[in-house]
């Protein structure tokens, strides 16, 4: 790696020889150096956390919070890791400052319950000072503003300079969960890059002398709803060393994107644009730091499964590589060149994180449709902000970046940073009022989530111990009743009629997971327990899970139960064989997959129903006909063949070693459950099959679709659902082949003449609607007024006036044809109702000539301010541009606005 030339060092302390250096290196010493001491070391968990709070694995801790709070079990008493992380809360720093950053890597050391402060500041002061060779004049320690046994041990044990001791304040240098829960003090090692200042007055404030490198958080109290702190039974220890932040301690290089975690990258898009990073402007050097940062960023998100959309952590993606695209055209990179980053971030990352090298094709690919896709519409979005930006407004509207986002793919955010370099701002009220509307006009349905309930639920499962599960033995198994809420409150007895979440001591009942719906079933209590004649009776509508709490919800159908009760609980068997049916033949749809489409597919999700089953994939195009087919004839031979599937637990080495798919960023536990068909498939997975294929009876593929960029879905039924399918389409077939006097098979052919005797028809009559709409503008022409003389004296000719009952295309022919007629000093103007008894559809087209253009006035910006007076927008070219509204009352006085607008305008032209 060629570094610029460093601002720090002359400040002494970096590493001498036979130290880390590396970021590899680095990386490996702080790993090293905690596993020698105990700690077990963790593979890095994936961005897309398992905790519903937060999108992407933002903090090295986020894989350790359920340990935190006492929701799991710890994986040791000890552990180490290197976690990748991605923030974007301050993305408009990416580039500007020297330690900004959207992904990066987080080195910590954790302690459950095991050792505790002096221990976590020796050992932190160890690894910095001897292991990395950091000197000691370097270094100033914070600590929390009460934490006065932190502050003794840094000064007495560790023998800091008491004046390099800083005492923070809350906002600082203490630590929580939340407003309740565990808490505690912080202390931060800072590095000094100016030492020579001296050692009064310090101000760990300024960025330009301090960088804060290694935090470690003392979690010893819990916080209560009234603020009140006490200590912890288990105190626990988590630190974060910021691996991109100590590379640029190390390598003695200005900022992080120096370092040869980054600086590579950099180098790849400075050799694409074809400029030299040190020659360049700050501006430059921005655009290059945001290209070698983002590309980190898009290729790990990738790897670890989200796909670009316009929700959620996809948006984060899309985000970031349009960031990529626009900062690469600011460069002058006018070609794709995604792929090429997404290379280099691959090679410069893989040795540390080898399922890079594993899922190459698939960030690739999605990389090149991603920016493909955005390139399609860059172009045309950049020239409707140029006018915009031409017109020097104020601010930005609301709703044009909002026809920046929806129509051309511009984010909000990029807008607004567009806006900022020409010292504009965006209406982000008026933004978000645009995005709502869409919102409500496109939902097609609400759903409520009742969120009291959901915190009873959280609040018993959190108390409760973990639900043995006897389903992959029994479906009938004696059962306690531990905990109960009744009608969305915590309750100890339920009665006849009550809505129920229970959770019992041991269940057969599978609780929804792995793709898989929770069982259905009854508990039975009192009387006889094995029939329905029994005194209690619950029935269980559906079963979920709460950490390792299986929560069964459903109704009291008869008697009362109560905390404490023992019960019978028993699954519905009919229901269970249909769910096993559908899960085993999900496994066979991805081997089958594999074996006619590509190897190389990976699962993306799935549907385990009584009914249907769903399978989503990461695949680049749509599966053909052909090849649903070969996949149907496939699954439906291996049914046939009868295979017995053979079920183990074993170790997740060994289960892999022996070939199992496991899904893509998925957790396992060092013990698995795989399912194997020998010969076919062998799948990690928790769920519920058959014991022979046989028993799935039939398998029938009713639909292929796209959900997302490079996802697909595959749709399908097995079992006795088939026959409901097949009763349903006969349901359809039947009618139409009466109404066609036609036999089944000869629908589809009869369909398509229909059809083709249609589209004749449409012809016709939009070829009759095109002469109509010319014969009405020809008559139109001899009421064009002259309201001016352009410069080199052409007359404006203009002609603003009503058409209804004519379509968007045919106004458009007509307003070009008159614009012909009336020569280059036209400014025609038409607006009408398409159909004129539909006040809710306004079409306005505006057709200017060369002359007009030349003195101001351009179709596009025009006619969208007219149509905004109609409830509507649009736009176009300047001299041809067309848009729509909603509000036909308003349209005459719509008009004569145009009209009155067009003369003040031409008139004063024609002035000068």
């Amino acid at each position: 790696m060629a570094a610029a030339p460093s601002a720090a060092s002359s400040a002494g302390g970096s590493a001498g020889a036979g130290r880390p250096r590396s970021g590899a290196e680095i990386r490996a010493a702080f790993l090293s150096f905690y596993e020698q001491r105990g700690h077990k070391p963790m593979a890095s968990a994936s961005l897309v956390p398992d905790d519903p709070t937060v999108l992407l694995t933002i903090a090295g801790m986020l894989p350790f919070k359920p340990v935190f709070l006492g929701q799991a079990e710890r994986p040791a008493p000890r552990a180490t890791s290197s976690q990748k992380c991605i923030r974007t809360n301050d993305i408009e720093n990416v580039g500007r400052t020297a330690r900004h950053h959207t992904f990066f890597e987080m080195l910590g050391n954790f302690s459950f319950g095991d050792y505790f402060k002096e221990q976590a500041i020796q050992w932190a002061w160890e690894l910095s000072t001897g292991v990395f060779g950091l000197s000691p004049k370097n270094l100033v320690v914070s600590v929390f503003r009460e934490d006065d046994e932190a502050e003794a041990i840094w000064r007495e044990v560790v023998g800091v300079n008491p004046k390099r001791i800083i005492r923070m304040d809350e906002a600082d240098n203490f630590w929580a969960s939340g407003p309740t829960g565990p808490c505690g003090p912080c202390s931060e090692i800072y590095y000094d890059f100016k030492p020579e200042r001296g050692d009064d007055g310090i101000d760990l404030e300024d960025d330009s002398r301090f960088i804060e490198f290694y935090n470690l958080v003392f979690m010893q109290y819990n916080r209560d709803a009234e603020g009140t702190l006490t200590p912890l039974a288990n105190r626990n220890i988590d630190t974060g060393m910021g691996l991109e932040r100590m590379a640029q301690i190390l390598q003695a290089v200005p900022n992080n994107y120096e370092t040869d975690l980054i600086y590579p990258l950099i180098e790849t898009a400075a050799a694409l644009a074809g400029v030299d990073y040190r020659a360049l402007e700050e501006k430059g050097k921005t655009s290059l730091k945001v290209i070698g940062d983002h590309s980190r960023a898009i290729t790990q998100l990738i790897c670890d499964g989200v796909t670009a959309s316009n929700l959620g952590r996809g948006y984060i993606l899309r985000r970031l590589l349009r960031r990529v695209v626009r900062h690469g055209r600011l460069l002058g990179i006018d070609k794709p060149f995604l792929t090429a980053m997404g290379e280099a971030s691959i090679a410069l990352m893989q040795a540390a994180y080898p399922q890079l090298l594993e899922r190459r094709e698939v960030i690739l690919a999605e990389l090149q449709r991603e920016e493909a896709r955005f390139l399609e519409t860059l172009e045309r979005g950049e020239k409707l902000l140029a006018e915009v930006l031409a017109a020097k407004p104020k601010q930005i509207s609301g709703e044009q970046a909002f026809e920046l986002y929806d129509t051309y793919g511009f984010p909000l955010e990029l807008t607004e940073e567009i806006a900022e370099e020409h010292g504009l701002t965006v209406d982000v009220a008026g933004f978000e009022a645009a995005m709502e509307a869409q919102r409500q006009r496109a939902k097609a349905a609400a759903v409520s989530i009742d969120l009291t309930l959901q915190e009873a639920i959280d609040q018993v499962a959190a108390a409760a111990q973990a639900t043995a599960f006897k389903g992959y033995e029994a479906l009938e198994h004696p059962s306690c009743v531990l905990a109960l809420v009744v009608n969305g409150e915590p309750a100890q007895r339920a009665t006849a009629g009550d809505q129920v979440q229970l959770v019992l001591d041991v269940t057969p009942f599978y609780g929804e997971g792995g793709g898989q719906v929770g069982d259905r079933g009854v508990l039975l209590g009192g009387g006889d327990q094995t029939s329905v004649d029994a005194g209690v009776i619950v029935s269980i509508e559906g079963v979920s899970r709460n950490r390792s709490v299986f929560v069964h919800s459903g109704r009291v159908e008869r008697g009362q139960i109560a905390v404490g009760d023992l019960l019978t609980a028993r699954v519905d068997a009919a229901c269970r064989r249909r769910a096993q049916a559908n899960h085993t033949a999900t496994h066979l749809l991805q081997a089958a997959l594999k074996q006619v489409v590509d190897p190389g597919i990976g699962q993306a999700g799935s549907l385990v129903d009584f009914d249907r089953l769903r399978f989503d994939f990461h695949c680049p195009r749509a599966v053909t006909a052909e090849e649903l087919e070969a996949i149907e004839s496939l699954i439906n031979g291996w049914i046939s063949e009868a295979h017995s599937l053979e079920v183990a637990e074993m170790a997740i080495e060994q289960a892999k070693a022996a070939g199992a798919v496991a899904m893509f960023g998925e957790k396992y536990a060092d013990v698995v459950r795989v399912v194997d068909v020998p010969g076919v498939s062998m799948e990690l997975c928790g769920g519920t099959h058959v014991a022979n294929t046989a028993e799935i009876g039939v398998f029938k593929i009713v639909a292929e679709s796209g959900v997302a960029a490079g996802i697909r879905r595959i749709e399908a039924v097995a079992g006795p659902a088939v026959l409901a399918y097949l009763k349903e389409r006969e349901a359809v077939v039947k009618p139409l082949a009466e109404r066609f006097k036609a036999q089944p098979g000869e629908i589809v052919e009869r369909v398509g003449q229909l059809a083709d005797e249609l589209k004749v028809t449409q012809k016709a009559l939009a070829a009759a609607r095109g002469e109509l709409a010319a014969a009405k503008a020809s008559a139109l022409a001899a009421r064009a007024e002259a309201v001016g003389t352009s410069a080199d004296g052409v007359s404006f000719q203009l002609l603003v006036t009503r058409l209804d009952g004519v379509d968007g295309a045919g106004l458009q022919t007509a307003a070009q044809g008159l614009a012909d007629q009336l020569g280059d000093g036209a400014a025609v103007v038409l607006g009408g109702l398409p159909d004129p008894a539909d006040l809710a559809k306004v079409i306005l087209v505006a057709a200017f000539g060369k002359a007009v253009i030349g003195a101001g006035p351009k179709a596009g910006a025009f006619i969208g301010g007219i149509a905004k007076l109609c409830g509507g927008g649009g736009g176009g070219r300047p001299n041809l541009a067309q848009a729509g509204g909603r509000d036909g009352a308003a349209l005459d006085g719509a008009l004569a606005q145009a009209r009155e607008q067009l003369v003040a305008e031409l008139g004063a032209s024609g002035q000068g």
